[in-house]
């Protein structure tokens, strides 16, 4: 979820995170990358949310952010304005 929070699609995103954890849970390679981010962060009390070093989970939130990428220029939304 922090990472679609970033993400420069999160309006698109946001809204659809049910699905995309779903897809994310369902292919082997996303939910490896997932359990990677969350064995390389520590979760914050204060702020309520997970840190993590870009430098160590530099490769998997390049795969998560192609991931959003591309839910989000092969969705209808987007080919609408295409």
């Amino acid at each position: 979820m922090q990472c679609a929070r970033a993400h420069a699609f999160r309006r698109f995103l946001l809204p659809r995170m049910p699905e995309v954890y779903a897809i994310c849970n369902a292919n082997h390679s996303l939910r490896g990358t997932l359990e990677r981010i969350l064995q390389r962060s520590r979760f914050n009390d204060r702020t309520g949310r997970f840190q993590w070093s870009r430098r160590e989970c530099r490769q998997e939130l390049r795969t998560l952010g192609q991931f959003f990428d591309h839910l989000y220029f092969s969705s209808d939304q987007f080919l609408g304005k295409v």
